[in-house]
């Protein structure tokens, strides 16, 4: 179960990078016992402090803060896009959507109109 706080926020993409709290604080220029406190819930971090985790893990202040991905406003997809993309979320299968991906909105929706071809062509090849 996803723990929606930006302290779990902040946990689930470090481990998602498979680093350490140590890794995260040398790569934000923090300290481990910060980043504890901070994925705990315990002490919520300056703007500043914020930046330079968000900046490391490479995705948004907002994202972190609000758990609202920015790439792509999620109310305009279809529902089957939609879903793919929700699914790839809870799996942890969505680095290419993070803010240093070099990929916008239209190539979002692309690959995952991609990945619905895929899934329709799979199912098909079944029948």
């Amino acid at each position: 179960m996803t723990d929606n706080t930006m302290g779990g926020r902040i946990k689930e993409l470090r481990e998602s990078l498979g680093w350490t709290m140590e890794k995260l604080a040398v790569e934000s220029g923090t300290t481990k016992s910060y980043i504890s406190y901070v994925e705990k819930n315990e002490r919520g971090p300056s703007a500043k402090n914020l930046k330079k985790i968000a900046d490391a893990l490479g995705t948004t202040m907002d994202y972190l803060a609000t758990g609202k991905n920015t790439i792509i406003n999620l109310e305009e997809l279809e529902p089957e896009l939609r879903q793919i993309y929700e699914e790839l979320s809870l799996q942890g299968n969505l680095p290419v959507f993070r803010k240093n991906s070099q990929i916008d909105e239209e190539g979002l929706k692309s690959i995952l109109k991609f990945i619905k071809y895929i899934k329709h062509s799979s199912s098909e090849d079944k029948k």
